[in-house]
Parts: C-alpha cells; sequence; structure tokens
C-alpha cells in the first residue's frame, strides 16, 4: 500500500508544482508517520482508486509541510454484505437447516432423509449435490 500511495503522490505532484514544492523533498513525497499507518489499517474495497481519493483529501487538509493523517470520516469502511442463504428451490430447505439435522441425527443420512421429510435418500444426494455440501 505504501508504494502504490508513494507512486500515486509522485502522480499528483507531477499535476500541480505547489503540491511538489510543500510536500516533496527532491522526489520523495514525505507523509507523516500517523498517515503511513493509517494507509496499512484501511480495508479498501475500491482499490486503487479508493486510495488515491484519500491521498488527494489528506493533501488538500494538511496544514504544514507533511501530508497529514486522514480524517475518520474518511477512514470509515462500510460492512461487508453478509451472503445470501443457501436455499434449495425443489424442498425450500436451507442449507443451515439440512446442516443442522445432519448434525444432529450424526451423519447418518437414513435418519436424515426422514427427518428433513425428504422421500428418500436419493433425493437427499441431490439435495446435498444443490446445497454444496460435502
Amino acid at each position: 500500500v505504501i508504494l502504490v500511495a508513494r507512486h500515486l503522490l509522485r502522480a499528483i505532484a507531477e499535476t500541480d508544482d505547489e503540491i511538489r514544492a510543500r510536500f516533496f523533498e527532491g522526489d520523495e513525497p514525505s507523509p507523516s508517520p500517523r498517515l503511513v499507518y493509517q494507509l496499512l489499517r484501511v480495508r479498501f474495497t475500491t482499490h486503487v482508486r479508493q486510495l488515491a481519493e484519500l491521498l488527494w483529501r489528506s493533501v488538500a487538509a494538511s496544514k504544514g509541510r507533511t501530508i497529514d493523517q486522514l480524517s475518520t470520516l474518511d477512514l470509515y469502511t462500510p460492512p461487508t454484505a453478509k451472503a445470501p442463504e443457501l436455499v434449495d428451490e425443489t424442498t425450500g430447505l436451507s442449507r443451515a437447516r439440512v446442516l443442522q439435522v445432519l448434525e444432529e441425527v450424526g451423519g447418518v443420512r437414513e435418519r436424515a432423509w426422514r427427518e428433513l421429510g425428504l422421500r428418500n435418500r436419493y433425493q437427499l444426494r441431490r439435495l446435498l449435490q444443490n446445497l454444496k455440501i460435502e
């Protein structure tokens, strides 16, 4: 992340001489240690575009000669969406329910298909394949 940030900061400096004069020592950007630490802790969801946006915001908000830390608003990463529960279309049974029954019967499939209310063990086998169990 830091090497990519360094590259992006150099690209930013190429677009604006004032930024280069203020935040660069020779060819090297001067980020604050706090900024480096924060960049390492951010969970990037949109890859380089998100990093570039954070760097632009940090450059714009910085007061001194180093590129300061990110605001807490910039550090927010939305929670990841939970994957939808797998449900077999023909039986309406969820993967969680099938796993629960298999655990209750100790993995004995002869008892499991009866407990689930299926017609036979072959229907259980197809159900396990559809729900990607074993």
